[in-house]
């Protein structure tokens, strides 16, 4: 998922493009945060969409602390819900 799209790149090493976030997170076994932090962004993994999350899923923020509301992950990391996350 990306707002900038290189469809022959996609092609060449057979990318598939997911139109809304929460379809990729339904579908992913892991999951790399790369964005920037802005209004629009704090909180962006929020309770709801942890729930979206697969129970396997891992969860990678190489970005900022506050896109991920920390109440919210740890609740899902208590109850089995995540499998991990990993921080830079």
């Amino acid at each position: 998922y990306d707002i900038y799209w290189d469809e022959s790149f996609a092609s060449a090493h057979g990318v598939q493009r997911v139109e809304a976030i929460d379809d990729l997170i339904r579908r992913s076994d892991i999951i790399s945060l790369h964005m920037n932090l802005s209004p629009e962004t704090r909180g962006f993994i929020n309770a709801e969409r942890l729930r979206l999350f697969r129970k396997n899923a891992v969860l990678l923020n190489c970005a900022r602390g506050e896109l991920v509301d920390s109440s919210a992950l740890a609740e899902a990391l208590n109850a089995g819900r995540l499998a991990g996350y990993g921080a830079d």
